[in-house]
C-alpha cells in the first residue's frame, strides 16, 4: 500500500508545476501617472511617484516592462541614467542603483543625510543629488559614496541641475540659480535680472541657458548665467514645471516648456515668442520632459507621450505601462469600466486587451468610486456624481442638492447611495435625479465621512472613516450604528453570503452572522493586513488588501489564503468579478486579471456552485505550507445519502500521523484544516477513503510541510 501511495503522489508532483506556472495575475493597464524620465541611450526609464514603480523600454517607448524588483517602495521621486547604471530615488528610502536595466537594485545612498531625494542628475562622470533638505550632494564613484556639494549653495531644496560646457548649474526652489565652475566644489548665486527665485527646471540651447519658475514663467541668459531676462510673457501659464531643448527631424532647435495647466509652450527664438500646444490630457498634468535624439518624451498624468516634431504633435507611448491608481472597477453592458485617481474613466470591451478613455462630460478626472445599476454607470468624483447610460458617450451630472465632491458611490438594492465630503449620506431612487439626506439616530450624520456601501441582506450597510458601520432598513432615510464587536472603525467594503455580512476594515475582515448584531473577527491567515475590498463568487470570498495583495476564502471567511502569483503591486483597491474573469484594481499598478477557473484551480478549489456529481479529493492549499493548510473534498450523491468518509495524513513510511475526518458525510463540497505544527518538515500524503452502498472511492494527494 505504501508503494501505491508514493506512486500516485509522484504522478501528481509532476503535474503540479504546470498548473502553478499558468496560474497568475495578468497586468492589463490602463496607463497612469508618470512623474520622471531618464535615458542612457539604449533604454528609456519611467518612474511614478504615485506608486507605479520603475518601468523600462528598449524600443523607444513602444512597449514598457516593470523594472522594480528589489526596490523597497514603488513611489519614485527621481531617475537618472549613465551608460552603465540607472539610479532611482525612492520616497523615504534614498537612492538605489541598477546595473542590469532595472532587473535588480542595490542601495546607493552612503553619505546622503536625507532619504528623501527630489532630483538626481548625471553630468559627465559626476552624479548630483538634491535631497528635500541639506542642499546638494555629489558622487564621483557611481553612487558608492556621496559627499556634500554645498559651499555657497546653502541648505535649501535643490530641484534641478544642468551641465553647460565647463559649468554646472543648480537651482533652488526658493533662492534661485547657482553656478559652479569646479565640478560642484563651490557655488556662486547668480540671479541678476530674475524677478522670481522659485526655480523649478533648467535647460540649454547651445550656450543659451533657460530657467523655469513656479510663478513667473521662464528666464533666459546668454552670458553663462551672469544675467537673466524674462521671456515668459507669451506662455500659456506662469507655473512652468519642466523644460527641455530638442532638435526635431525638421532641424530647427526649440525649447519646450510644460506648464501647470497641462499645456505646453514652444519657442524657436529663445523665448521672444511662444506657441501654445494643448495635448488634451485628461489629467491636465505634465511631470517632466526628456529629449532623446530628435524625439521628445513627456511624463504625464495620462502616461507617456512622444513627439517627433518638437512638441507640436503627440502620440501615446504607454503600452505595458502599469501606473494607474485605480479607485474602482465595475462591469456592465459587456464592458469593464475603471475609475482612476487622476486620469478619469477607462473602458474595455475586450477583457482588458485595449482601453479607451471615457471622459466626455465628466466633471473631474479624479474619480473616487464607480458603480453600475439600472443600465447606467455612476462615477463619484471630486466634482460630484455623474451618470453614463449604457450605450451613451457623454456623462451627465447628477448633483441636484448634492454638488460637492463625493467619497464613494454605490448602487444597492435598487437605490443609489453616495457620501458627499463629510456631509453624511445621500440616496436616490431615480438614478440621481433627486437626492434624499439620511438622518442618523445615534449622531448627526452631517459630520460623517462615508467610504463604502453594500448589501446587508434586507438592509443596506454604510462603512465610514472612524465611525464604523451604519445600517438602514428604509432605503437610506434613517441610519443606526452597528459596531458591537468591531475593533476597527475604518470600513471599506461589504459582501453578503448566506445571510452573513462580511465587512472589509482596516484590521481585516469581520463577519456578522445572519440576524446577529455582533461583529466577529474573521481574519485568520489575513496576516494582519487591512482589508480594502471584498467580493463574492458563488460561495467563495475574494478580498483585497492595502499591502498584502489578494486573499481568498472558501470556508465563508473562517480562513484566508493569499493568491498573488503575478501580482506585482500589493496595494489592492477593488475587486470585480465578471465571469469568466476576476479583475483586481491596484493603487499605482493599474488593473490585473485572472480567469476564475485557473484562479480557484491553483488553490485546489472547484468554482462550480452546484452540488458535485462525483467524489473528489482536492489539492491542499497553500502547498507548500507552514504549518496550516486547507484540504477541500467533494462528496457525490449516493443511494444512502450519507457515506462514510475517512481522510488521514501519512508520512513517507506510510504511517498515519493525523486523522482529519472519520465520520458519515452528506453530499456537497467540504473543507478540513490540517495543522502540521507538531510535525517535521518534509513530504506527507493525504488519503481519502469513501465507502457506502455501491460506492467506493480512494484518492491521494502529496503535501509538503516547509519550516
Amino acid at each position: 500500500m505504501a508503494t501505491r501511495v508514493l506512486f500516485c503522489a509522484v504522478l501528481f508532483m509532476i503535474a503540479v508545476p504546470v498548473a502553478h506556472l499558468s496560474a497568475q495575475w495578468v497586468p492589463l493597464g490602463p496607463p497612469g501617472p508618470v512623474s520622471t524620465l531618464a535615458s542612457n541611450g539604449s533604454a528609456l526609464f519611467a518612474g511614478s511617484i504615485t506608486g507605479g514603480g520603475v518601468y523600462v523600454s528598449t524600443n523607444a517607448g513602444a512597449t514598457w516592462k516593470p523594472a522594480f524588483t528589489g526596490l523597497p517602495s514603488l513611489a519614485i521621486t527621481a531617475l537618472a541614467a549613465t551608460p552603465s547604471k540607472v539610479y532611482a530615488a525612492v520616497s523615504g528610502a534614498g537612492i538605489w542603483a541598477s546595473t542590469n536595466a532595472g532587473a535588480s537594485w542595490t542601495l546607493a545612498s552612503d553619505g546622503l543625510i536625507s532619504n528623501n531625494v527630489n532630483v538626481i542628475s548625471a553630468i559627465g562622470s559626476t552624479l548630483f543629488a538634491g535631497p528635500s533638505t541639506f542642499g546638494a550632494f555629489r558622487s564621483t564613484d557611481g553612487g558608492a559614496m556621496w559627499l556634500p556639494s554645498g559651499k555657497g549653495l546653502g541648505t535649501g531644496m535643490v530641484l534641478t541641475f544642468l551641465g553647460v560646457g565647463s559649468r554646472v548649474f543648480g537651482a533652488s526652489a526658493s533662492t534661485g540659480v547657482y553656478i559652479s565652475t569646479d565640478g560642484g566644489d563651490n557655488w556662486t548665486q547668480s540671479n541678476a535680472g530674475m524677478t522670481s527665485t522659485a526655480v523649478t527646471s533648467l535647460a540649454a540651447l547651445g550656450s543659451t541657458v533657460f530657467a523655469a519658475t513656479s510663478n513667473k514663467g521662464v528666464f533666459v541668459s546668454t552670458d553663462d548665467g551672469a544675467n537673466w531676462t524674462h521671456v515668459g510673457a507669451g506662455l500659456p501659464h506662469s507655473l512652468v514645471v519642466s523644460l527641455a531643448s530638442v532638435t526635431p527631424a525638421s532641424g530647427t532647435p526649440c525649447l519646450v516648456a510644460a506648464t501647470g495647466n497641462g499645456t505646453l509652450g514652444i519657442t524657436k527664438n529663445n523665448g521672444v515668442s511662444w506657441d501654445t500646444v494643448d495635448p488634451g490630457l485628461t489629467s491636465r498634468s505634465v511631470g517632466s520632459l526628456l529629449a532623446v535624439g530628435s524625439a521628445l518624451y513627456a511624463a504625464t498624468g495620462d502616461g507617456i507621450l512622444v513627439s517627433s516634431d518638437g512638441g507640436y504633435h503627440w502620440s501615446s507611448a504607454s503600452a505595458g505601462l502599469m501606473s494607474a491608481q485605480v479607485s474602482g472597477v465595475v462591469s456592465g453592458n459587456g464592458a469593464v469600466i475603471v475609475g482612476t485617481k487622476s486620469g478619469g474613466v477607462f473602458v474595455t470591451t475586450n477583457n482588458g486587451v485595449t482601453w479607451g478613455a471615457r471622459n466626455d462630460g465628466l466633471g473631474s478626472a479624479t474619480v473616487t468610486g464607480l458603480t453600475h445599476g439600472n443600465a447606467t454607470t455612476f462615477a463619484g468624483t471630486v466634482a460630484g456624481v455623474f451618470a453614463l447610460a449604457d450605450g451613451a458617450s457623454q456623462w451627465v451630472a447628477r448633483n441636484t442638492g448634492n454638488s460637492e465632491g463625493v467619497n464613494t458611490v454605490k448602487f444597492v438594492n435598487g437605490v443609489l447611495y453616495t457620501g458627499p465630503g463629510a456631509r453624511g449620506i445621500y440616496s436616490s431612487t431615480n438614478n440621481g435625479v433627486d437626492w434624499r439626506f439620511g438622518a442618523g439616530s445615534i449622531w448627526d450624520l452631517s459630520g460623517t465621512i462615508v467610504q463604502s456601501f453594500g448589501p446587508g441582506g434586507p438592509v443596506v450597510m454604510a462603512g465610514t472613516s472612524g465611525k464604523g458601520i451604519l445600517e438602514s432598513g428604509d432605503n437610506g432615510l434613517g441610519w443606526a450604528s452597528l459596531n458591537t464587536g468591531l475593533t476597527n472603525l475604518d470600513v471599506l467594503g461589504f459582501a453578503t453570503l448566506n445571510g452573513n455580512v462580511i465587512a472589509a476594515t482596516g484590521a481585516g475582515p469581520f463577519i456578522a452572522a445572519a440576524g446577529a448584531e455582533q461583529w466577529v473577527r474573521a481574519d485568520s491567515g489575513f496576516e494582519g493586513n487591512s482589508c480594502t475590498a471584498v467580493a463574492l463568487f458563488h460561495d467563495k470570498l475574494i478580498a483585497g488588501s492595502g499591502r498584502g495583495g489578494v486573499f481568498v476564502s472558501v470556508d465563508h471567511g473562517v480562513s484566508w489564503w493569499q493568491a498573488n502569483a503575478g501580482l506585482d503591486v500589493p496595494g489592492v483597491t477593488s475587486i470585480e468579478i465578471d465571469s469568466p474573469y476576476v479583475y483586481c484594481g491596484t493603487d499605482g499598478g493599474g488593473v490585473y486579471r485572472r480567469t476564475l477557473v485557473e484562479f480557484f484551480a491553483s488553490l485546489g478549489v472547484d468554482d462550480d456552485p452546484q452540488q458535485p456529481g462525483h467524489f473528489r479529493l482536492g489539492q491542499n492549499y497553500p502547498n507548500p505550507f507552514n504549518p496550516r493548510s486547507i484540504i477541500p473534498y467533494e462528496i457525490g450523491a449516493s443511494s444512502e445519502g450519507r457515506v462514510m468518509v475517512h481522510i488521514g495524513v501519512y508520512d513517507v513510511l506510510g504511517r498515519e500521523v493525523a486523522v482529519l475526518v472519520s465520520e458519515p458525510k452528506s453530499p456537497g463540497r467540504h473543507t478540513v484544516e490540517f495543522g502540521g505544527g507538531a510535525l517535521a518538515s518534509g513530504i506527507y500524503f493525504c488519503r481519502m477513503n469513501v465507502r457506502g452502498s455501491g460506492v467506493e472511492f480512494h484518492d491521494v494527494k502529496m503535501m509538503m510541510l516547509v519550516r
